[in-house]
């Protein structure tokens, strides 16, 4: 695993060409397309983030950059240029891709869920598992191969050269729900198209999958700041 580029935030604030995302939360990174050494590239910030954000989330991004390193030469995951300023920010290459399409524009074959599958398991195999492999974190290449990419490993778990009992048990946690994952994005495009391994990962899920469903589902969705805000919106009405 080749080490990250260091690179600075002064040099890398003149080079930014557009404002792709903001950060609507303070754990949310900044994400900006730049321009740099002749290169299109995505940067994400941390570094305006008040400074306990930025301590807390400075290991989240560093093991993003770990597993993108780890998977250098994968065609899926994208390449990672360099690190900035010891983990407030990591750059990496801008992808010709698209976010998948709603369900009423879907044009998804076999073909490409196979194609990710593929990677998924190539990427099992290098030692890394995603954590978060949900539709916007899949994209599809704009090339007529139309071959899947993926994003966002800040939940990613790497497999070192002498992991622990623990790491690897975590490890394999983390792979069964990748699968899992793949098996809900396949069902969710192409209904009954899941192979008979596919439909047991998809109906064998485990507990502690279903503990973090109820917890979006009744902790974190509610307490997000635009439903906080449709909430008393409504409660206002009455």
């Amino acid at each position: 695993m080749r080490e990250p580029k260091q690179l600075r935030r002064v040099d890398l604030e003149s080079a930014v060409a557009a404002v792709v995302r903001r950060g609507r939360a303070p754990w949310q990174p900044d994400v900006c397309e730049v321009r740099f050494e002749g290169q299109a590239l995505v940067w994400k910030d941390m570094g305006r983030r008040p400074a306990l954000v930025r301590w807390l989330m400075r290991p989240v991004l560093r093991r993003e950059a770990r597993a993108m390193a780890a998977l250098d030469g994968l065609r899926s995951a994208p390449r990672l240029v360099g690190v900035v300023d010891g983990g407030m920010g990591i750059v990496m290459e801008k992808l010709d891709a698209a976010r998948l399409p709603h369900l009423k524009d879907n044009d998804l074959t076999p073909a490409f869920f196979d194609a990710l599958l593929a990677e998924l398991r190539a990427m099992h195999d290098a030692g890394v598992t995603h954590g978060d492999l949900r539709r916007m974190n899949v994209l599809i290449e704009n090339a007529p191969e139309r071959r899947p990419r993926l994003i966002d490993f800040g939940t990613a778990i790497v497999l070192g050269p002498r992991p622990s009992a623990l790491q690897r048990t975590l490890w394999r946690k983390a792979r069964r729900i990748d699968l899992l994952h793949y098996a809900k994005l396949k069902e969710h495009y192409l209904p009954g198209s899941l192979t008979a391994a596919e439909r047991r990962w998809l109906g064998h899920a485990p507990w502690y999958y279903r503990l973090g469903r109820l917890y979006r589902a009744y902790v974190h969705r509610p307490l997000k700041r635009r439903n906080l805000r449709k909430a008393l919106a409504r409660w206002m009405k009455r």
